[in-house]
């Protein structure tokens, strides 16, 4: 006898298969906004133990804060 699967489209398993195909589709969405994206403002923010510079309008992640601007961006005004 063939082994064959049938899915129930309630099962954990085809919602984690659907999540991750809907995952995967927003992931490419976001990239193509980012790449399309001019950048033209950023902000310094810290991301859990880096500090870096982020497009203000499509949050992608631009390139690390030198040192000065760590500096500044840590001390109180």
């Amino acid at each position: 006898m063939e082994n064959t699967t049938i899915y129930d489209m309630d099962s954990p398993q085809s919602q984690v298969d659907k999540l991750l195909g809907d995952k995967n589709r927003i992931e490419k969405q976001i990239e193509q906004i980012q790449s399309e994206c001019s950048h033209t403002s950023k902000s310094l923010k810290q991301n859990q133990s880096e500090i870096r510079w982020y497009c203000d309008e499509c949050k992608q992640a631009l390139g690390y804060a030198s040192k000065d601007e760590i500096d500044n961006f840590l001390t109180p005004e």
